[in-house]
């Protein structure tokens, strides 16, 4: 009884933040870049997208779906470390770790797309370009912590590649996890 109490919850917790999440994102785009509506919009999304990606991975972790855990911690990479890219806060040996464990998300992805070919060849592909999105990402951020320092001009491309992934992968896991509002492939 408490562990459905918790599950509904997290699930009430996992909407809101999701619906506000992608609500927020989608005004975002609608705004210009670096005016102070998209600075608020921006925060709003932030946070509801990191509560969203820690229910997430709460609920996947609770329920043993390993899929969509890895994908909430990418969604989490991807908001965590495109927040830090425009805001440079957290040091090197920091982000080394974020992309070190995003590494292993990418070869989790690997390993669960090929397990899903043999039974869903639409996830299966889902998570291998999840895959192929998580190494270039980390390839990205690895090439950049060579780099003493960027200029806030270089940064805000990879604010923006960040930031548009996490919204992407929050719209991906909505129609993956509601697959059926979708019409028959």
């Amino acid at each position: 009884m408490k562990m459905e109490i918790l599950m509904s919850s997290l699930l009430l917790i996992h909407i809101v933040s999701g619906f506000s999440a992608i609500l927020f994102g989608m005004s975002i785009m609608m705004k210009s870049k670096g005016d102070v509506w998209h600075r608020r919009l921006g925060i709003a999304f932030y946070y509801s997208s990191l509560v969203n990606a820690t229910s997430a991975i709460l609920m996947a972790f609770f329920k043993t779906e390993l899929y969509l855990f890895f994908i909430g911690l990418f969604s989490l990479y991807m908001v965590l470390s495109g927040r830090m890219s425009i805001r440079d806060k957290l040091n090197k040996k920091t982000q080394f770790v974020l992309n070190f464990l995003m590494s292993i998300v990418g070869f989790a992805f690997l390993i669960f797309a090929f397990h899903e070919f043999s039974s869903s060849m639409i996830l299966g592909v889902i998570l291998m370009i999840f895959a192929v999105i998580a190494f270039l990402l980390v390839f990205l951020d690895f090439r950049e912590l060579k780099k003493s320092k960027h200029s806030r001009e270089q940064a805000i491309p990879i604010h923006l590649t960040k930031m548009m992934s996490a919204f992407i992968a929050s719209v991906t896991a909505f129609f993956v996890v509601n697959n059926r509002l979708l019409p028959p492939l």
